[in-house]
């Protein structure tokens, strides 16, 4: 390769993926180069991998938004970072215009890209340009293992805050993969009175013990409602984090709900969930939506430095760039091992 060219992962079409040597990409005068060091591998990766977010990627691209590094070049107009500092970055790229920009709610500008997902390519690579906006730093002792999944941590962060989580709330948080396991250990961090984790795999639900859940309920041995009556004292729950995108899930959770609940959902459904509407109604339940992590990140970085949020114990892989495919299938094939892979775009002996 020459001095300007880095390897990349990169999906030039539906399930036609491979690791090849592409230019670095030289920044603007107000984005940053930053060499990337740790990206996490995520069910959205896949989804883009098997062409199901073909209604808005162009292809070819590179993948991958969860991600953490190190700066490794400054546009001219970029001030307050330093080469070498270590970063991690938003997915969202906003057009900072618009109405939905200016009220804050830039993670559904209409204009909006994302780093990895659509209109901009992501982080499976040596080198990746964003603005310098959208970039955090974080502490030299946090490892960049562990940093680059602050970006999923931001996204449960908002789902909790979004939810108004306080220690009088008995929490639900059905799902256990990588975005439900770190909303139970960000419903710890906020002091919910108790968190309550489901799921169907056993070793999930270890892994949510560890995170911080008080309870957890195995729906293959298990019988739901009674589990849920102990782990709330007989009250239900009234702060309840769909994170699974089971339609089946969200169906019967109302039944687990508690009068006057607030009911966020974060999961994408695989089907079009069929409810009890006039339950809604009768029990003055709130429902919300969360997607991606506008105006959190400040916060899910020093939950994560502080170690609030053990991202560390989500972790059951770490592969080099040219088994990121690798990963993707496992996730595509249910690998019952499998929690969180990442990739290091950059030999160990580097990072």
């Amino acid at each position: 390769m020459s001095p300007n060219e880095m390897l990349a992962v990169m999906v030039d079409k539906e399930r036609v993926i491979q690791v090849r040597a592409s230019e670095i990409p030289v920044c603007g005068r107000s984005e940053v180069l930053v060499r990337v060091r740790c990206v996490g591998v995520c069910a959205t990766d896949l989804h883009l991998y098997q062409g199901l977010q073909n209604h808005r990627v162009k292809f070819p691209i590179i993948p991958g938004h969860e991600w953490s590094g190190e700066v490794a070049a400054i546009g001219e107009a970029v001030s307050g970072f330093t080469v070498g500092e270590r970063v991690v970055g938003e997915v969202t790229i906003p057009c900072g215009t618009c109405p939905s920009c200016r009220k804050g709610n830039y993670n559904i500008c209409p204009q909006r890209t994302e780093n990895g997902v659509f209109g901009r390519n992501g982080a499976a690579a040596e080198y990746i340009v964003v603005p310098s906006y959208a970039l955090h730093p974080f502490s030299p002792d946090l490892s960049f293992e562990e940093a680059c999944l602050i970006e999923p941590t931001a996204v449960a962060y908002r789902s909790i805050e979004k939810l108004r989580v306080t220690p009088a709330d008995h929490v639900l948080v059905v799902g256990a993969g990588p975005i439900g396991l770190l909303t139970v250990a960000v419903a710890k961090a906020f002091g919910a009175s108790s968190v309550t984790l489901v799921d169907l795999r056993a070793n999930r639900l270890e892994a949510g013990r560890r995170l911080g859940a008080d309870h957890t309920i195995d729906l293959s041995i298990d019988d739901y409602r009674s589990k849920a009556m102990q782990a709330t004292n007989g009250t239900m729950f009234n702060a309840i984090i769909e994170a699974s995108g089971s339609a089946a899930a969200f169906e019967s959770l109302l039944k687990m709900t508690a009068p006057g609940a607030r009911i966020c959902l974060v999961g994408i459904f695989e089907r079009k969930p069929q409810i009890e509407a006039n339950m809604i109604i009768r029990k003055d339940l709130e429902i919300y939506g969360s997607v991606s992590s506008p105006n959190v990140w400040r916060q899910a970085v020093a939950m994560v430095e502080q170690g609030k949020i053990p991202v560390r114990e989500i972790i059951t892989h770490e592969y080099g760039l040219n088994e990121f495919e690798t990963a993707l299938l496992q996730i595509e094939n249910r690998d019952a091992s499998l929690i969180k892979a990442i990739v290091r775009p950059s030999p160990v002996s580097e990072v």
